[in-house]
């Protein structure tokens, strides 16, 4: 593929996953969807560390909660810290594979 369709290519998904991280911002102010179930599950998480609470609860509703807010916040985080500079530098997210 030529030099000019890829770096189209990576713009695209770079503006496209733009739109996709502000509106996950946006969900999560308006939710606070991982606070909130920091605080349901405390009670009971008891003494449990947060990964034998995920194993071990028998009602599975409230870690599925907490792993999908943990990972659309991790996502929201690394959306946030790439540079759209980056993308088209060799060896940058866009740049993997390129001599």
């Amino acid at each position: 593929m030529a030099a000019g369709g890829s770096s189209k290519a990576v713009l695209a998904a770079f503006f496209g996953n733009s739109a996709v991280a502000a509106a996950k911002f946006a969900a999560y102010l308006f939710t606070q969807s991982f606070r909130t179930a920091v605080e349901e599950a405390r009670p009971r998480k008891g003494d449990l560390s947060w990964w034998q609470y995920i194993r071990r609860e028998r009602m599975p509703e409230l870690p599925v909660v907490l792993l999908e807010d943990l990972g659309a916040q991790a996502g929201l985080s690394i959306a946030f810290v790439c540079r759209p500079d980056q993308l088209s530098e060799p060896g940058g997210f866009g740049g993997a594979g390129r001599n």
